[in-house]
């Protein structure tokens, strides 16, 4: 059986994947980022080094994900045996 902790760590990693492909989506589009979301915005656009940081950031959720996903599964196919 699947424990509640099992899926807390999964929840937070597609949490934190979520926000991070939110990032990756507008740099990509070289849309501003809001800093300070005032009637007159603070905002910033992602250079290329921030968006290399955001990359490597998303692939590391990603296979941190994949590799919760496979002992979630290992540990779900022992009890099941």
């Amino acid at each position: 059986m699947i424990n509640r902790e099992q899926l807390d760590e999964i929840e937070n990693v597609i949490r934190d994947l979520r926000m991070a492909l939110d990032f990756k989506e507008q740099a990509d589009r070289n849309e501003p980022f809001v800093i300070v979301p005032t009637a007159t915005p603070i905002t910033v656009v992602f250079d290329t080094a921030k968006r290399k940081e955001i990359d490597d950031k998303v692939s590391e959720l990603e296979t941190n994900l994949n590799e919760k996903m496979i002992k979630l599964k290992q540990t779900r196919a022992k009890k099941v045996i």
